[in-house]
Order: structure tokens, then C-alpha cells, then sequence
């Protein structure tokens, strides 16, 4: 008995050890060989997560955002576009218009200055001959409407007075009428044009160019102007008009009609002679006989 037991207690505690060294290895999760797990009390609440660290970077998948840096610097501007580029062709045609132009303005700058000149130069031959007269200044343009248009002559009015000028009239230095047939039209027409009103009162004025009294036996260009004024009188003395009825005088280069003189077609004009007709108050008294 006792030895029947022994054994049956050895084979026992043989098949214990197998079952324990193979058993839970072949057997499922939650079989009696696995461990239970900790049962957590119902009224226990989970676990608090620790909060972040400020310095821990974020969960993956989640965007970031960083502060805008602000800055005080004014804005860039655009870049400026740049001048089209001009062909040597265009440019050239630029630069011949602007010549053009050029040389208008001066000739523009050239006409302002001889008629401020002139206007200059009757200013007192208005004042003589007053306003306010319209019988005086009718006759006036009457006058100049029956000298237009005359060959070698300017017809001008200037309130109550009419006034021609013949251009051209001298050679330089001299006191001689030149052989112009334009320069004895004028004369001739202007001798006409006395004879018609004998109720005018004329003078004779001459000019000269700025080039001074070289070779010449003239002291002066007012004398040579004064001799110049006294040869055209003259002339139309002969043409039959009353010589003691033209006022002579000269004033030598001080009254230009172009200035300044650049050229010697210029000076030609300069060298001159002026016919005034006063309808209104007769000019000052006769400097010459």
C-alpha cells in the first residue's frame, strides 16, 4: 500500500511539472494560466495626462504657426520701367526738327525785337500827332490805302500819321540815291501822294547802318542821315512838289529798323529814309529849308 502510493504520488507530481512547463504555452489568452487583470474601481476616474512641455515640439500631423516678423523699412518700390530705345534714324530726325525749331524761335525772337523797334521808334510821332481826331486819322489810312502795294516801299500808320519807308535807298557812306527803279516807284508815288494832300504836313527823315565814319567826308552818320534826308527832298522837289513843305532832318544809326545787324543785307535796310504825313498836329518846326 505504501509502496503503491509512493508511485502513484511520483507519476503525479511527473505529469504536474509537463503540464506546467507545456500547458499555458498551447493554451489561449485568458485561460486559467493567464494572469487576471487588475480590476480599476468604478469610481476611480483615469489617470491625468501630464500637461505638454512648453519647450516639446507639437504632435505630428498638426500645422505650426509662426508670428509675422514686423519691420519699420518702407516698402520697395517697383523697379522703373525703361525708356523705349531710339533707333539712330529716329534720333536723327529728332534732332533736325529740334533744329528747325530752333532756328524758328530765333527768327520768331528777331521779328518781336524790330517790331518793338518800330513801335518804339513812332511812339513819340503818335504822341505829336495826339488822339482823338477821327477826321485826321481817317485821312491817315486813306493815305496808306492808296500807297499799298508800291514797289520798294513800308507803309505804316500810326494814329493821325502815315508813314513810308524806303529801304535800301544808299549805297554805305554815301548820301546818293541809288538807280533803283523799286526805290524811284516809291519816290515818285509819295511826290504824288503830297500833291494830293496839300493839307498834310511832311518830313523827311534819314537813317544809316551802325558801321562807323571811316573813308567818308561825312563828320558824323547823323550828318550823313541829314544829307541823305536833304537828297531824297530834293528828288521830289523835282517830281513838283513845294520843297519848303518837307521837314528835313537825320538821326544816323540811333533809330534802327533791324537790330541787331547781322548780316549786310541787314545794314541795307538800316541805310534809309522815312516820309512822315501828319494830318493831325503838324509836326515840330522845319531843321531844314
Amino acid at each position: 500500500m505504501t509502496l503503491r502510493t509512493s508511485r502513484a504520488t511520483a507519476a503525479f507530481a511527473v505529469s504536474a511539472l509537463a503540464l506546467l512547463a507545456t500547458g499555458c504555452k498551447s493554451k489561449p489568452c485568458g485561460s486559467p494560466c493567464a494572469p487576471e487583470p487588475m480590476a480599476q474601481t468604478p469610481c476611480e476616474p483615469p489617470p491625468c495626462a501630464p500637461a505638454p512641455s512648453p519647450c516639446a515640439p507639437p504632435p505630428c500631423g498638426v500645422p505650426t504657426t509662426r508670428p509675422v516678423a514686423r519691420s519699420n523699412a518702407l516698402p520697395t518700390p517697383p523697379p522703373m520701367s525703361q525708356p523705349p530705345v531710339v533707333d539712330a534714324d529716329s534720333r536723327a530726325r529728332l534732332e533736325t526738327m529740334k533744329t528747325a525749331v530752333e532756328a524758328k524761335n530765333r527768327r520768331l525772337a528777331d521779328l518781336e525785337a524790330q517790331l518793338d523797334s518800330m513801335n518804339a521808334k513812332h511812339a513819340p510821332v503818335a504822341a505829336r500827332a495826339g488822339t482823338g481826331n477821327p477826321g485826321a486819322e481817317d485821312a491817315a489810312r486813306k493815305l496808306a490805302e492808296e500807297l499799298k502795294g508800291i514797289p520798294g516801299a513800308q507803309v505804316m500808320v500810326e494814329g493821325t500819321n502815315t508813314v513810308v519807308i524806303v529801304t535800301d535807298s544808299f549805297g554805305s557812306g554815301s548820301d546818293k540815291l541809288k538807280p533803283n527803279p523799286d526805290v524811284r516807284a516809291a519816290r515818285r508815288a509819295t511826290s504824288q501822294a503830297m500833291a494830293r494832300h496839300p493839307e498834310a504836313k511832311v518830313s523827311v527823315i534819314g537813317h544809316t547802318d551802325s558801321a562807323p565814319i571811316t573813308k567818308s567826308t561825312w563828320e558824323s552818320n547823323v550828318a550823313l542821315s541829314r544829307a541823305r534826308a536833304e537828297a531824297v527832298a530834293s528828288a521830289m522837289a523835282s517830281d513838283g512838289v513845294a520843297r519848303d513843305r518837307m521837314r528835313v532832318d537825320g538821326v544816323g544809326p540811333n533809330d534802327p529798323l533791324v537790330s541787331p545787324e547781322k548780316t549786310n543785307s541787314d545794314k541795307a535796310k538800316n541805310r534809309r529814309v522815312e516820309i512822315e504825313f501828319a494830318f493831325g498836329t503838324p509836326p515840330a518846326s522845319p531843321s531844314g529849308n
